[in-house]
């Protein structure tokens, strides 16, 4: 099922492959995740005591991702004028937030969800004051402009584990006034 709010975010349930699902799951549960330190290149989020790390996937299963969400057809905008697609696990911990940011150094944001926590919800401004408040559940991947305000609220139980995909586009005029939705 496939939700649209306010032209500012996408959400669909139940539509990615369950046995990449799976295989990105048991990758999360591995070691090998950086403790994130600090601002990353292009964001404003400063994630060095958010109990927030990330773990860069293998070319193989970034490959697998990409072309499971290009068989979705919930990108917006034509495969060829991508320049670049970043998949990497995230995991944020028990007590562990992410304060409000965007992601304006990349086009599209998108996150799945692989695994269910209490707490950890996105948090997407709508722009005339309201906020949606979207649950991180199994199999929900949720697509946002880069530069759309958001932030994730506090894991009070388990562990948050996603994938986020961080996505540019080489755009012309033409192209700025297509909208995801």
């Amino acid at each position: 099922m496939r939700y649209i709010y306010w032209d500012k975010v996408l959400v669909v349930d139940d539509e990615f492959d369950e046995n990449l699902l799976k295989k990105l799951n048991k990758i999360s549960q591995t070691k090998g995740f950086n403790k994130s330190g600090g601002i990353e290149v292009g964001d404003v989020l400063d994630t060095k005591n958010s109990n927030y790390s990330f773990k860069e996937l293998d070319k193989d299963i970034s490959k697998q991702v990409e072309t499971e969400i290009d068989r979705l057809n919930v990108l917006p905008i034509d495969k060829e004028k991508r320049v670049l697609f970043r998949p990497r696990l995230h995991k944020l911990k028990k007590g562990g937030k992410l304060d409000r940011h965007n992601d304006g150094g990349y086009s599209l944001a998108i996150s799945l969800y692989f695994n269910e926590c209490e707490g950890g919800e996105l948090t997407v401004e709508n722009g005339d004051g309201q906020n949606i408040l979207i649950e991180p559940k199994w199999n929900r991947l949720v697509m946002l402009k880069g530069e759309n305000n958001h932030q994730v609220n506090t894991v009070h139980k388990g562990v948050r584990n996603s994938l986020q995909v961080f996505t540019q586009y080489n755009l012309n005029d033409s192209d700025e006034n297509r909208s995801s939705t």
